[in-house]
């Protein structure tokens, strides 16, 4: 099996170009850090008639709806194979529009957030901006602290990873709160443990920019124990 490692601020990832589906089973092994190559989840890439459509699987086998991380990773490999500088993605019965400049600079560009609560949003999947660490299984959770009006701090702990360097949904979830709560301008930084994102708020929309880093190619060897046939 084929694959491309990426990594957008340190939340890394496996991109696999192919129909079939990884089992829960097969996608742990692929991402253990110890005893498989190690991600924070693998994006199954399929691509019919330059339409782009992309399946999540996260470290523990589990499946997300999105991934703003992920997401950009699929948009700069299918991108940078065809020398194009737009394209739309599909996730989930959802289409997502990414652009890239100057070779590794990819922006998602995506609807506002779902209100779901007083801190409680779905950017995709559902995140709980906070200010401190909070154990939850039903939410992401963003432990967020807003410096100034142009510059956040971001830790996300995401279900079925654990703790990342960056989130991409958790990173516009809480843009959108600090924004809405007047805490953010129009255009601010956030910065993560593995790097920071440039977003802005226009046209009802969030726009979320930063490098995408193809790390290299490689072959999965397949044993009779981890066949992906």
């Amino acid at each position: 099996m084929n694959f491309w490692k990426y990594h957008v601020n340190g939340n890394d990832f496996l991109l696999v170009h192919q129909k079939s589906n990884i089992s829960e089973k097969q996608g742990i092994l692929l991402c253990d850090r110890h005893k498989g190559i190690g991600a924070d989840g693998i994006l199954i890439v399929r691509v019919h008639k330059f339409e782009v459509y992309y399946r999540h699987v996260n470290a523990d086998g589990s499946h997300a709806a999105m991934c703003g991380n992920g997401i950009r990773c699929v948009g700069h490999w299918f991108m940078s194979r065809h020398k194009l500088d737009r394209c739309t993605v599909h996730i989930d019965e959802r289409a997502y529009s990414l652009r890239m400049s100057g070779g590794n600079f990819v922006t998602l560009i995506s609807d506002i957030p779902e209100i779901l609560g007083r801190n409680r949003y779905n950017s995709g999947v559902v995140h709980l901006i906070s200010s401190r660490y909070q154990a939850r299984t039903d939410a992401n959770v963003d432990v967020v602290e807003y410096r100034d009006p142009l510059h956040f701090h971001i830790r996300t702990i995401e279900l079925g990873v654990g703790p990342t360097l960056s989130c991409g949904t958790g990173t516009m979830a809480a843009f959108y709160h600090g924004y809405r709560h007047g805490y953010l301008h129009r255009i601010a930084i956030g910065a993560s443990p593995g790097g920071d994102n440039l977003l802005r708020w226009g046209n009802n929309q969030i726009y979320m920019s930063a490098i995408v880093h193809p790390v290299f190619h490689g072959t999965w060897m397949e044993t009779e124990n981890d066949s992906f046939r």
